[in-house]
């Protein structure tokens, strides 16, 4: 999908049943604009941060820093030990530093987007994520 490889995409499913190149263009068209996955480095930062951002819920991990961090603050610990200890995590270690920025900003907002999606929130919870990640653009 990133690489825009429709013949790729298509090419194990059954004639009949193909995607239309219709409906790729409107999921190109989608990616771009509104979820903005672009390029294979905002893919590979957005599966880092899926991939890594549990790591803070293992109590081991949280045990690398000086500072002892609760369980419900894992998402802090976590961006605390990518701050001072980012070799602990190649994956990403090895991103970009707008990408590992962009990911430790990400931590470090007090929002539970669980929550967010139970209506347990108000929109002034929103306000704290739009100012945290405004000095990252569009990306943010």
């Amino acid at each position: 999908l990133v690489s825009d490889q429709y013949e790729a995409f298509i090419r194990s499913q059954a004639l009949e049943e193909q995607l239309s190149k219709q409906s790729w263009a409107w999921i190109q068209a989608w990616m771009a604009k509104t979820v903005r996955l672009s390029s294979n480095d905002v893919l590979d930062a957005a599966l880092v941060f899926m991939a890594i951002h549990a790591l803070g819920k293992i109590k081991e991990f949280r045990e690398e820093l000086p500072t002892a961090y609760p369980p419900s603050m894992h998402d802090i610990a976590l961006a605390q030990i990518l701050t001072s200890k980012k070799q602990l995590v190649p994956s990403f270690s090895r991103l970009c530093e707008k990408y590992q920025l962009l990911i430790v900003d990400s931590l470090s907002v007090d929002f539970e987007f669980s929550q967010f999606l139970q209506a347990e929130n108000t929109p002034s919870n929103l306000v704290v994520i739009k100012e945290r990640m405004k000095k990252h653009a569009d990306e943010g």
